[in-house]
């Protein structure tokens, strides 16, 4: 078991270590992605968690399909149509 000093000693070091690999990212790449798909950081960041969640539930339909195929028969491969969608279809027709 650790003592408390011990464990002070690793929280040390690893605050050590994290701030010697600071690392700066230049504005250009945090930038130029939000600038291609044409939104600010916050919408950027609303759409790929919607993605992200929708994404995470059609792998755990998945999972639930391999485990049981009479579930879920079409759930995942719905999500991957709904994300395509989504994603390259609607970003492909012109903005009014």
């Amino acid at each position: 078991m650790l003592k408390y000093s011990n464990l002070k000693t690793i929280i040390r070091i690893i605050i050590c270590i994290h701030q010697s690999l600071e690392i700066h990212i230049p504005m250009k790449l945090l930038t130029a992605h939000l600038q291609d798909v044409n939104e600010s950081y916050f919408q950027h960041f609303r759409t790929a968690m919607a993605f992200a969640i929708r994404m995470f539930f059609g792998a755990l339909a998945c999972a639930v399909h391999a485990l049981a195929p009479f579930l879920f028969e079409q759930t995942g491969s719905a999500a991957i149509s709904d994300l395509h969608e989504r994603m390259v279809v609607k970003r492909r027709e012109p903005k009014n």
